[in-house]
């Protein structure tokens, strides 16, 4: 995923905004935009410990996207880094949950977790006689 600069001109607070300038002339969209900025200082998405959001807008979907981005790692190879955001009360709801999940997934605790499951994973390989089963046709 290939984020462009981010320019200091249109970030806003801790909160990363990628979307071209030239998008934003268009007025339903600047006042969209407006309305998520207030979305976001209510609900605390850009003052998470371990992660950022990077808002972006998808031209192919005519949608807002939101960017996880670790503070330590940057965009994580995830398919799941990405998730819409917008006004509706659904939306922010999942998206809150979303970026808790990843928040929690970053925090030193949820690191060390992962660390036990690659490791458990990791042993259950090792253990190939119990995978093998043969079959009589």
């Amino acid at each position: 995923m290939k984020v462009n600069t981010i320019s200091n001109s249109t970030s806003f607070g801790r909160l990363k905004i990628n979307i071209d300038k030239n998008s934003l002339n268009s007025a339903p969209l600047k006042k969209e935009l407006a309305k998520l900025k207030k979305v976001f200082i209510d609900n605390g998405f850009s003052r998470k410990k371990n992660v950022n959001v990077i808002l972006d807008y998808d031209m192919n979907q005519r949608d807002f996207v939101g960017i996880v981005e670790s503070k330590k790692q940057g965009i994580p190879m995830n398919p799941n880094y990405r998730h819409i955001i917008s006004t509706s009360k659904r939306d922010i709801d999942s998206f809150g949950k979303w970026l808790n999940d990843w928040d929690y997934m970053y925090s030193p605790k949820g690191l060390r977790e992962w660390e036990e499951i690659k490791k458990r994973a990791a042993e259950e390989l090792q253990k190939r006689s119990h995978m093998l089963t043969f079959w009589k046709i």
